[in-house]
């Protein structure tokens, strides 16, 4: 049986995809200070960040379709839009285009990402090749699929995790409020995300807002203790909880309304 054409939209995110892991590669590499290697890691840093944020672009302009040509429907179209996985990557990786510096970490959940789509798109249309066999990529592919939640885990974890070096970054000449603030509503933003398609990948369970909230929870039980007994610094940190909480809770209010 022959395999299924490549069409040019699943064209556009494997090339993309390969781009975004090799550079990631490249980038990670480099980082490491080899002689002769640490000059790409900053062109390969933002390769990545480019590829990535093509591909999320991509996906927005084609799947972007007014139901009729009115106010009321653009802004139905802008909501849906704005609330996706691609839509806040491309705001990801807006944040860290600006960093006085390549951040290589910041890649992995990009690349973690572009993995699983390029296993899949593998999968479907390499299968019956020499490469595929010879590089065990079935079971690379059987791996993913079973690896999903974990991986979509890792990914808030390591996206949450950045605050930090955005918080300790306001500490150094580097440091930019604005950045800290762009990041601390993108968060935000992830914390109430009900969408389960990365790419063009859905998820084998629940939705990226799902794994920020997991998170999310174990830090509160890790900290909250130690919250409770500083007195009034509770007062500013439940003032922030709120605000931070307050998306999630607007969008239960509009689906029970």
């Amino acid at each position: 049986m022959a395999p299924p054409r490549m069409d040019f939209r699943t064209a556009v995110f494997f090339l993309l995809t390969t781009s975004c892991i090799a550079s990631a590669f490249a980038c990670f590499v480099g980082s490491f200070g080899i002689p002769g290697l640490r000059r790409v890691t900053s062109p390969a840093y933002r390769a990545s960040l480019a590829s990535a944020g093509i591909a999320f672009a991509y996906r927005l302009l084609y799947s972007s379709k007014l139901e009729k040509r009115d106010f009321a429907s653009a802004r139905k179209l802008v909501a849906t839009q704005t609330s996706t996985n691609g839509f806040h990557y491309l705001l990801y990786i807006a944040c860290f285009w600006m960093a006085p510096r390549p951040v290589p970490t910041v890649l992995a959940p990009l690349a973690l990402c572009a993995g699983l789509q390029w296993i899949t798109i593998a999968h479907k249309h390499f299968a019956h090749t020499r490469f595929y066999g010879t590089l065990k990529l079935a079971a690379l592919h059987a791996r993913a699929q079973e690896g999903m939640m974990q991986a979509m885990m890792t990914c808030a974890t390591m996206e949450i995790s950045m605050a930090m070096v955005l918080v300790m970054e306001l500490f150094t000449p580097a440091r930019s409020v604005a950045r800290f603030v762009a990041y601390a509503n993108y968060l935000r933003m992830r914390y109430a995300c009900d969408d389960d398609t990365v790419f063009r990948i859905k998820y084998t369970y629940m939705n990226s807002g799902f794994y920020h909230r997991e998170f999310w929870k174990k830090i509160g039980e890790g900290a909250g203790p130690i919250v409770d007994r500083l007195g009034p610094v509770k007062g500013v940190v439940d003032a922030v909880k709120r605000w931070f909480t307050a998306g999630l809770k607007n969008k239960s209010g509009a689906k029970t309304a």
